[in-house]
């Protein structure tokens, strides 16, 4: 199933930020601002780069923010992209893979660059909209000292795209019986057809214990709601 994109704003790039070692920039975003307002999983980020010297390793984190809607404490997630592979004119829009975080409703986040091995005359600039940003849901943010202290200004946005996939939570009911061990086949149904099981209203297997195969079924059909089925598969 391909990666949704969540939050995002591509506006105007008219101004840069120039990521180094102490300089770090940051982005942030309040879930549900422009795209659906869910708890996903977040996968990947987009940004407008480019660059000047070969700056190396750009690291991008996603933060927690505080009251003031600055970046605060730990990473909860990252990426990585080659810095020295990005272009010295025209900016690239660069998707950098993150470590699957869960990221909740409503919720500000922020996404951080710092470029350690980065310095003046090797830079990773990350593109922004500085005369007319619109989004409403965070703000573009600076530090002069490695993270460790932000200053926000509202006048500024930076690029971004948020991706992610959703997120399916199945409960397990307990089964009783005499069987001393159970296999189980796990059903997407369609919930207008009751009862629901996997001979009446089982539109496609997701997993299947007792053949061991995972066919990743996406639902299809006229059912304009849909939910999980799990059934004992024998012993």
């Amino acid at each position: 199933m391909p990666d949704t994109l969540y939050e995002y704003y591509d506006g105007a790039t008219d101004s840069s930020s120039g990521v180094t070692g102490s300089i770090w920039f940051a982005q942030t975003f309040t879930i549900g601002t422009v795209g659906t307002n869910v708890n996903h999983t977040i996968t990947s980020v987009s940004l407008s780069l480019l660059r000047y010297g070969s700056p190396g390793t750009l690291r991008v984190g996603i933060y927690a923010t505080d009251g003031n809607g600055k970046p605060t404490g730990e990473e909860l997630a990252y990426g990585t992209t080659n810095g020295n592979t990005l272009p010295t004119a025209l900016a690239e829009e660069r998707n950098i893979l993150i470590s699957s975080y869960e990221l909740l409703a409503s919720t500000k986040y922020a996404i951080v660059c710092s470029a350690a091995d980065a310095d003046m005359l090797n830079i990773v600039y990350w593109r922004a909209d500085g005369s007319s940003p619109t989004y409403t849901g965070g703000s573009y943010a600076v530090s002069l000292n490695g993270g460790s202290s932000w200053t926000v200004y509202t006048s500024t946005d930076h690029f971004f795209k948020e991706y992610g996939i959703s997120i399916v939570n199945i409960t397990f009911n307990t089964m009783v019986g005499s069987g001393i061990s159970w296999k189980w086949d796990i059903a997407i149904v369609d919930t207008s057809i009751s009862p629901r099981s996997k001979t009446q209203g089982g539109i496609g297997w997701i997993w299947d214990t007792v053949s061991d195969t995972d066919t990743n079924y996406i639902p299809s059909g006229s059912a304009t709601s849909w939910d999980w089925c799990v059934e004992n598969a024998g012993q």
